[in-house]
Parts: C-alpha cells; structure tokens; sequence
C-alpha cells in the first residue's frame, strides 16, 4: 500500500512511527484474543497499521479495523461500526436518502464527498478527545465538541458536549464487538448528551 491506512483516514503521521503489516488468523478464541491486541495497538501513538488481512474471525477482525481506522481512528469506532450494523445490517458509510440503507463505501467517503462539495453541512461529532478536529472544507461546518477540542478553522456553530464515561453516563462496545459496556457519570461537568443536543436539532427542523 502507498500509504497506511491511519495515514489514508486523514490523520498526521507522527514521526518515527513504527509501521506495522498483520495478518490475523481464524479462530473465535484466536479472534477474541487477537482484537484485544488489537485495541491495545490502536491505543499506542507510535504504530501505525500499513495493512491488514486475515482468515475467518481474522478477516472479520481485519476488515472493521481497516473500517474504524479509515472512517474516524479508533476514537469509539468500533462502537459506531457496530451500532451501524446492528441498526442497518450494513457497517458504516450509509446513506438514509432513499428512506432505506444503502451501503456504498466508495460514494459515501466524507472524504470524497467533502472533496466533491457534495453536501450543504457538515456536521462533525468528537465528544471523546480533543484531537478529532473535522477536516478542511468550505462546506458549513457544526461541531458537537468536547472542550478544549482543536479546530484549525471556526466552524459555523460550535455546540460543547460531554464525554461519556466522564461528564455523563453512556455505552461503549467492547473490544470484541459483541459487549456493550456500561460507563459512569463521573460528573466532571455539567454538559450535554451528544443524543440529547441530536434530538433537539431533530425536533426543532
């Protein structure tokens, strides 16, 4: 591959990056095992994955890590790719346009969307750390923000939201796909849900 796929997701390589090929092999032990390595290599600032293939629980492993890694990191990918498909039976880049899913991950790249001016907002969503800025467009921007969130252009309209697990109570899928964990309000301030400020943008249109 001419470049990693964290590098193909937008994301500034840090130097001195080592980078990484896996192949994983089968096995449901072997694959619940392999994706907490998995979860630990995607934590780990100085890997970035160059490829990834495998066989049976192995390719599956393989191909929602290539699709949380091109789609958005690993910043709770794994619990949007798989709320996607419980709710959709079809892993992200969906469209709803039709008033039913249609998966296309070619079409439906932000990427390439953004690239095209295919769209009248952007509404870019990264309630878990800072780093997670939206991409460069002229396209109108709303941005559902934790605080402290690095922007490198004003958006339209900035809304701060809590994390969960810190300001608010919520879920996040474990790292074998199959168990959704419950996470505490640690109350570090009083900001609002992600759903909550959805439902009431949803409400007011």
């Amino acid at each position: 591959m001419e470049e990693s796929l964290t590098h193909a997701a937008g994301y500034t390589e840090r130097p001195n990056r080592k980078q990484i090929n896996l192949a994983l092999q089968g096995g449901g032990s072997h694959g619940a095992f392999a994706w907490g390595a998995l979860d630990r290599i995607l934590e780990d600032g100085r890997i970035a994955i160059e490829g990834i293939v495998g066989t049976s629980a192995g390719a599956l492993n393989a191909a929602v890590t290539a699709y949380g890694l091109t789609l958005g990191g690993n910043e709770g990918a794994v619990t949007a790719a798989a709320v996607a498909t419980w709710q959709s039976g079809f892993p992200l880049r969906i469209s709803y346009a039709s008033g039913a899913p249609h998966f296309d991950p070619y079409r439906y790249s932000i990427v390439r969307m953004l690239a095209a001016g295919e769209g009248d907002v952007l509404v870019w969503i990264a309630s878990i750390s800072p780093e997670l800025s939206p991409p460069a467009t002229d396209i109108p921007t709303i941005v559902l923000g934790t605080p402290g969130l690095r922007l490198t252009k004003r958006p339209a309209v900035f809304i701060p939201v809590g994390t969960p697990g810190v300001d608010h109570a919520g879920r996040l899928i474990r790292c074998d796909s199959v168990v959704s964990l419950p996470l505490k309000n640690l109350h570090r301030a009083e900001l609002p849900r992600v759903a909550d400020v959805l439902a009431s943008i949803e409400a007011a249109l």
